[in-house]
């Protein structure tokens, strides 16, 4: 396999091969290094094609005036820079870095490349790198760089077999500083003789003046110091720093520059000006070996010149009398040998992986469980997976589960797993965590034996997709000790084009618009329409409106539709404007029940008025709106329907529950099916409660279903029921601004509520055989307690909207 090792940063750029362009499948007696060029640079072309090498640090691109358009600073990309940017997540020309792996990689077929062994170089970074490096390659792995140096010492004989359990350090020159790793020599215990080194956990990063871009950035000041006539602004780009550091052009040597485009002139390479002085790098060195463990022998790799590189040794022998320093050119043969040894089936290091835990109960008590079973090294060559972790369930009707893992024991990521269709029961899943230790990202895979749903399709978790929770593990651990209770899904009905369009039985609301003489009775008559969808595909029956429940018009409505619609719907608005404002009721209530038919499309003004009428008839004031026939009843279901906004719904609310036992006038279907509207359709409903309403609410319900239990006769049974249950489960969703509201045993009205349910439900059973459909109504309270208890089901308003057969709208009068 045409294989070859790389190592690219931007500083020096190196790859080592050990096969001959003209014959691949030879092996070379030594490995051939390929020089990248120190200070290395893409360049793009007048092709917009980005080119990287030798070549392109030769090529005018980008270097400023006098080039044309090829001179433009956009054109030239130091690597360093674009590499640094790619690692930390900045924005950046992947190409450019792209361009500088493939001028490295021609003719080779698969590439290992080093990376830095810090914690910068996470898996995200890790996954940035491998998308921006694979170009052409077939394949691409990354390699830990100390790990790269290790294996060349091994196969130059600086360590052996006589070393197995030791310890050794490696310090790589990096543009920050150094870079600082600690590893353990192993003997395969399944391939006796094969030695590979043995990683524990990420190496550190020593900040030094030291630092390449540090020192480069001293010897640019040198060479304009040296040359002022660089300080011109019509000179490009002076790209001798990173050569003259490392050794490659001596002191005094001439380079040519272009001035402009008329002529060249010659500049002096200055003196490499001294290391900084300083005791920095030993006292962080040896602070490093205090806390991580001693060594036995230390390695040093640096591109800048041999002369200044033994002058760092030098200054390290205090901390670490052994220290060798190897070629960096061993960096390239190394990832190189890593690579042969996969070929062979055999490990190039061993790995102890991320841990991994997610977040169980054991019991009623919230753990991390560790996903990884143990803390063992592993070769690194191979994928691990984990034992299937089997104790979790998938709760009923839930179409979005959460679950938090932990990585590394300090970050936090919540997953969301979503289905389109949730189970009708609980359903067992299991979770299978997988990883290639020091790639790309772990690989969570959930999955259900049992489940169809997550049988033929497992979910993945894109780690790419998830950022860091603010939480910490205590934090997540403290929330789960209190899981958040069931929210009930509120309702949405749709439109339906029908009811404007018309059939064969029944005149279209377009028809009735368009007529030459606008008849409002026969307009306010066609809005209440309603027909039930059946289900299908496992979804459930949905009814289906003339105007949605949140005032959405059907699609396929024309422009003139939607313009007529408004129009008589201002005119209507205005009608009731002008009565309330002479005090001239209305003859009847056909405005009043169009315009709440509109539902949320009802104006402003109009539900302000209803809001209005039911607090004057509350305190036994006149208003234009009460005085038509059965005004009461179409003034509180149509505040149900229409009402919007926080404070015009907490100001119905308070008149819906000024009844019995808190007021003197009595509830009825209307009290109730007006809460269940508001309740359980409403977006903002939750938020115009309180502890005081929501007691209040809880109570007046209570007595409503308790008396329906104990007397079947009552006149609108089926409707009173129904409506009492859909209020009482539309409470519960005030848990989306309170989370734990609600709950038996911490709350003293859902304490009462839980005993007043028990009893409703045993007495329903009780009566069973006297009460039609009683094995649903026992369900549903049944599912009310368990929402009490915190659990149950979050269709529960969808389920009680639909346990009956369709019904007319029951107006009934007082």
């Amino acid at each position: 396999m045409k294989l070859m090792g790389l190592d690219v940063t931007g500083w020096h750029d190196v790859a080592a091969r050990d096969w001959d362009i003209d014959a691949p499948d030879d092996r070379l007696p030594t490995f051939k290094t390929i020089d990248g060029g120190a200070g290395s640079v893409s360049v793009r072309d007048g092709t917009q094609r980005w080119l990287g090498g030798p070549q392109a640090a030769l090529a005018p691109h980008g270097l400023g005036q006098g080039w044309g358009d090829l001179g433009g600073n956009d054109r030239r990309i130091q690597i360093a820079d674009c590499y640094a940017a790619l690692v930390g997540g900045r924005e950046c020309v992947r190409e450019a870095y792209a361009a500088g792996i493939e001028s490295l990689t021609r003719h080779a077929d698969e590439a290992v490349l080093n990376v830095a062994d810090t914690p910068d170089y996470d898996e995200a970074a890790r996954s940035r790198i491998i998308t921006a490096s694979r170009g052409k390659l077939r394949r691409i792995r990354l390699l830990w760089r100390p790990v790269a140096l290790c294996l060349e010492a091994l196969r130059t004989g600086l360590i052996g077999g006589e070393d197995v359990g030791s310890w050794f350090g490696f310090l790589i020159h990096s543009g920050d500083g150094f870079e600082f790793q600690r590893l353990r020599l192993r003997e395969d215990s399944d391939h006796l003789g094969h030695y590979a080194p043995e990683r524990e956990q990420y190496g550190v990063t020593f900040r030094t003046p030291l630092g390449l871009a540090s020192l480069t950035s001293r010897l640019n000041d040198e060479i304009i110091r040296a040359n002022p006539v660089l300080k011109e602004k019509s000179f490009g780009k002076i790209e001798l720093a990173p050569r003259i550091l490392g050794g490659r052009i001596a002191a005094g040597t001439r380079s040519v520059v272009r001035h402009d485009n008329r002529s060249w002139i010659e500049i002096r390479a200055p003196e490499c000006p001294a290391l900084p002085e300083g005791d920095e790098l030993r006292i962080l060195l040896s602070e490093a070996l205090v806390k991580r463990g001693s060594i036995s022998k230390l390695f040093f790799a640096s591109p800048i010149a041999p002369d200044l590189a033994e002058k760092i040794v030098a200054s390290l022998l205090p901390v670490q009398p052994e220290c060798i320093r190897m070629h960096w050119e061993s960096l390239a043969a190394g990832a190189l040998q890593a690579g042969r040894i996969i070929e062979k089936g055999l490990p190039h290091y061993f790995d102890r992986l991320t841990p991994i835990s997610l977040a169980v109960f054991q019991g009623d008590e919230p753990i991390f469980t560790d996903l990884l079973k143990g803390n063992a090294t592993l070769p690194a060559n191979k994928e691990y997976v984990s034992p299937p972790y089997r104790d979790l369930e998938w709760p009923r009707g839930k179409k979005e589960v959460e679950f938090n893992v932990l990585k590394a024991d300090t970050e936090v990521r919540r997953w969301v797993v979503s289905v389109e269709t949730p189970p009708a029961t609980e359903m067992p899943v299991e979770l299978i965590f997988r990883q290639t230790p020091g790639q790309s990202w772990a690989k969570l895979h959930l999955a259900s034996e049992e489940w169809d749903v997550l049988q033929r399709s497992p979910v993945a978790l894109d780690w790419e997709a998830l950022h860091p929770s603010d939480e910490s593990k205590d934090d997540v651990l403290k929330r789960l000790r209190k899981p958040p209770p069931t929210i009930p899904m509120r309702i949405v009905e749709p439109p339906t084009l029908e009811f404007w369009t018309g059939n064969r039985r029944y005149a279209g609301l377009r028809q009735v618009m368009g007529a030459q003489r606008f008849d409002l009775a026969a307009f306010a008559k066609l809005l209440p329409r309603s027909m039930r969808m059946r289900p299908e595909e496992e979804r459930p029956a949905v009814r289906m409106w003339t105007i949605g429940t949140d005032g959405a018009f059907p699609d396929g409505l024309s422009e003139t539709d939607i313009s007529s619609f408004d129009r008589i719907a201002r005119s209507l608005e205005a009608a009731l404007a002008s009565a309330i404002r002479a005090r001239r009721p209305r003859p009847n209530n056909d405005e009043l029940k169009a315009l709440t038919w509109m539902f949320v499309r009802c104006p402003d003004g109009v539900q302000t008025a209803i809001v209005e009428a039911l607090e004057a008839d509350l305190k036994g004031h006149g208003h234009p709106l009460l005085a038509p026939p059965r005004a009461r009843t179409v003034l509180l279901q149509g505040a149900g329907r229409a009402v919007t906004g926080v404070d015009r719904i907490r100001r119905v609310l308070r008149v819906l529950t000024a009844v019995e036992p808190f007021g003197t006038r009595k509830a009825n279907n209307n009290t109730f099916s007006s809460l269940a509207m508001l309740l359980a359709r409403r977006p903002e409903a939750p938020m115009a409660l309180d502890p005081v309403s929501v007691g209040k609410i809880a109570a007046v319900v209570s007595a409503e279903l308790s008396g329906l239990a104990q007397n079947r006769g009552t006149k609108g049974f089926q409707n009173r029921f129904k409506n009492a249950l859909s209020a009482l489960a539309g409470l519960f969703r005030y848990r989306e601004v309170e989370p734990y509201a609600l709950l038996r045993g911490t709350d003293q009205a859902a304490t009462k509520l839980w005993d007043d349910l028990t009893l409703i439900r045993e007495t329903l059973i009780a009566r069973a055989a006297n009460i039609s459909q009683s094995e649903t109504k026992i369900d549903l309270v049944g599912e009310l307690i368990r929402h009490l208890e915190g659990r149950g089901d979050p269709n529960v308003l969808i389920r009680i909207e639909y346990s009956e057969e369709s019904l007319e709208e029951d107006e009934e009068g007082e």
